[in-house]
């Protein structure tokens, strides 16, 4: 069983690109990432921003996705 949060892990799948490419994109370690995917709650707006420009996803369904996290 994975403990990172599933809703963001299937979000971030959809660009096609690893998770340690997305994270050496936006400037977060492997490690610093994986705590982002068990608690999107962690994700600052300039993170959320990054990230949408990385995965070419809306940062606003990033958003949403770390916003409906619940620990």
């Amino acid at each position: 069983m994975s403990k990172t949060y599933k809703p963001l892990d299937d979000l971030l799948g959809e660009s096609g690109m690893k998770f340690t490419t997305i994270s050496e994109r936006i400037g977060l370690t492997s490690n610093a990432f994986y705590r982002v995917r068990v608690n999107p709650r962690k994700l600052t707006l300039e993170k959320i921003q990054r990230l949408g420009s990385v995965t070419g996803i809306d940062p606003d369904r990033i958003y949403q996705v770390s916003k409906n996290f619940t620990e």
